[in-house]
């Protein structure tokens, strides 16, 4: 059974948008009208929370103001096909490290792990996600992402399985050599 893309629900222009739509899109006013009209910080629409999708599309004001909010920083998505992942693990894959600053300072668990053992760790060393339709991208080294990781939690340690493999061979493949220092490779 193939999963409905989300992405397609959200409609350029509509005045109606759910939590999770205005938090993709940044609209922090959408979002604090929802929240004042009672929805809650960490409701989610098809599958990801509003938090999720904040930190998916690196919409640092909504994730402000969802965390502010009293969005859960832990919460998953739904299980399989990387809806699993939680808002530090997606903001893993993006080259600017304000993302997971912020989630990082409101308590996101840097060692958690999907179902195929990738961590947060593990996607910033790839460049991206390892796992389902999005794949690292060349010339992606995200270098202060892994920086900010590795600052946060000086004992993260990577586990060795495959997706930290995979993730170290998009390192070298990308040619990443900070990347690979930063992570004792």
């Amino acid at each position: 059974m193939r999963k409905k893309n989300v992405i397609a629900d959200i409609h350029v222009g509509r005045r109606d948008l759910d939590l999770t739509q205005a938090a993709a899109r940044n609209d922090v006013a959408a979002l604090r009208r929802l929240l004042d009209e009672g929805h809650r910080a960490d409701e989610g629409g098809d599958a990801w929370t509003a938090l999720i999708w904040a930190a998916r599309s690196g919409s640092i004001d909504a994730m402000k103001v969802l965390l502010d909010s009293g969005a859960d920083v832990n919460r998953p998505g739904p299980t399989g096909d990387d809806w699993d992942a939680t808002p530090l693990f997606l903001a893993a894959g993006d080259t600017d490290p304000t993302s997971i600053t912020l989630l990082l300072a409101h308590g996101a668990d840097s060692s958690v792990a999907d179902e195929h053992g990738a961590t947060p760790l593990s996607r910033a060393v790839s460049a991206g996600t390892l796992n389902g339709p999005d794949r690292p991208m060349f010339g992606g080294c995200r270098v202060e992402t892994v920086r900010a990781l590795v600052s946060h939690n000086p004992a993260l340690r990577p586990q060795r399985n495959a997706a930290w493999r995979d993730a170290i061979w998009w390192a070298r493949v990308q040619r990443c050599p900070d990347v690979l220092r930063l992570v004792g490779e």
